[in-house]
This record gives C-alpha cells, sequence and structure tokens, in this order.
C-alpha cells in the first residue's frame, strides 16, 4: 500500500501478512507528505530493502499506535524505517523478532524524527547495530516509558554518523550487544531510566505482559518515573 501526495488514510485492525518490495516499505510506504494513522493492525513477515513493514519518507508523518510487528525483515529497518526527513509516531506498539542488518526492529535517518512512547521491543536481530534501534545521518529518535529486551546482535540502540536518541522512563536489558553503551550510556542514571530483567509473564510463549512484580510496572521499587513502561500491563500472578 502507498500513501503519498498529502493522503491521510485511517486503517484500523487490518492485517498485512507475507508481503514484499525490493525497496521501501513491504507492507506500507508513505512519501511525500502523507500522513496516515494505522491503529490496532498486525504486521508480520512482511519484508523489504528498507522498512520492512513500514517505510515513511519525503516529509511523512504517520501515527502508528497498539500495532503489532512480528517477523518483518530489511537490510535497514527491519519493521520500520523513517528516513528523508519524515517525523513518525509509534505508540503503544510491540515489536518481537524483527530482524535487519541495521536497525533490528526501527531504523531513523536522513534526518527523520521518530518518537517510540509506551513500546516493547523484544528479541530483535541487527547483524550489524542497533539491535532495537539505529539512529544515523542526522536521524533523531526520542524514546518514552520504551522497553527494549533480549535483543541478538547489535545492542540496544546504536548511533552512529550524527544520528541521536534521547531516552526517559526507559527500561534496556539482556540485549546481546549491550544495554547502555556508546552514546546513550549517560542517560542510565538520568530521567529515570532502567536496567532490570523485565519479568514477561512467559517470553518463551510470546506473552509479554508483566509479572506484578516487574520493575516495568507502576509502583514497583526500581521504577520511580511514574507509569507504566513498555506496551503491555501487569498480567498473570507473582
Amino acid at each position: 500500500m502507498r500513501c503519498w501526495r498529502g493522503s491521510g488514510p485511517t486503517l484500523r485492525n487490518c492485517i498485512f501478512a507475507s508481503n514484499a518490495s525490493p525497496l521501501f516499505g513491504g507492507a506500507v510506504c508513505c512519501v511525500l507528505d502523507a500522513s496516515p494513522l494505522i491503529v490496532g493492525c498486525t504486521f508480520v513477515r512482511n519484508r523489504a530493502g528498507a522498512g520492512g513493514a513500514i517505510a515513511c519518507w519525503t516529509d511523512s508523518r504517520p501515527e502508528i499506535r497498539d500495532c503489532l510487528f512480528l517477523e518483518n525483515s530489511a537490510a535497514s529497518g527491519g519493521a520500520v524505517e523513517c528516513a528523508d526527513e519524515a517525523s513518525l509516531e509509534l505508540v503503544g506498539c510491540t515489536f518481537r523478532e524483527n530482524q535487519a542488518r541495521r536497525g533490528g526492529a526501527v531504523m531513523v535517518r536522513e534526518r527523520a524524527r521518530a518518537r517510540l512512547a509506551a513500546c516493547t521491543l523484544c528479541e530483535n536481530l541487527a547483524e550489524e547495530n542497533g539491535g532495537g534501534v539505529g539512529c544515523e545521518t542526522g536521524g533523531a529518535a526520542l524514546l518514552e516509558r520504551t522497553l527494549i529486551a533480549f535483543g541478538r546482535g547489535g545492542g540496544a540502540i546504536h548511533c552512529g554518523e550524527g544520528g541521536t536518541a534521547t531516552l526517559a522512563v526507559c527500561n534496556l536489558f539482556g540485549n546481546e550487544g549491550g544495554d547502555w553503551r556508546g552514546a546513550i550510556a549517560p542517560q542510565y542514571i538520568q530521567r529515570h531510566n532502567l536496567r532490570a530483567d523485565p519479568r514477561f509473564c512467559d517470553r518463551p510463549a510470546g506473552d509479554l505482559r508483566l509479572h506484578p512484580d516487574s520493575p516495568c510496572a507502576p509502583g514497583t521499587p526500581l521504577h520511580r518515573g511514574g507509569g507504566l513502561i513498555g506496551a503491555w500491563p501487569v498480567g498473570c500472578e507473582p
């Protein structure tokens, strides 16, 4: 699906499965001031050169809420790529087992801006860098109350070639290539950020809800930033 030239469709409760593009956005490509609203959709096993599920380019402004991205793949941005001065909002989304060479779940580059709020990124893979999120060539990511855990390769977040990432009330834990490392290392002790086991209910079974004593749950001793961290609430017994 292509959204372009100022279009702004609303997509609700859709499933995009096993789509492919040799270039950008295996399922959805947003360009030229497009501003779609995508809510409650599932993107599974889509693939592309960049942005396995969704690519946002050329001043586009998509808003993506409460969506699931599972097993998507690309060379850059396994699930989502935001580039060329685009602006992206991701709220309450889950990214699991997506993979790319760079930016296993999300890649932000070429002066684009992306905000991830209350998202869960788990078991995503980057062959080179940025197992969860990659930022480069002037791309900037803002992460708020977001959880990045158990990524494979590349570290939780990688900032290279002028890319930046700002984190507040985030938990980075158990990522193979490192959690609070590189350019984001100083933020570990700032703005109520954490490095603690999120205590999922049943990660092997795909249940990413939280135990009541999870440090991502509001009111637990380690979590002093207020509000839930990640996309999933408490959902099982201790």
